[in-house]
């Protein structure tokens, strides 16, 4: 079953659809420097995918 509609079930499946839809992903995180926006930036970076913070 898909998170929330999302089309994958597995942080694999999400990287591969994240490279398939390159700027279509957004991440939303507490704030600038916060624990979950420190984990965001370095996962873009080693999955090798692109995301946008939302607002």
């Amino acid at each position: 079953m898909a998170y929330y509609g999302a089309p994958y079930n597995s942080v694999p499946e999400f990287i591969t659809n994240a490279k398939q839809n390159p700027g279509k992903v957004t991440f939303s995180f507490s704030g600038i420097g916060t624990a979950t926006h420190l984990v965001a930036e370095p996962f873009k970076t080693v999955a090798g995918i692109e995301m946008h913070q939302g607002q």
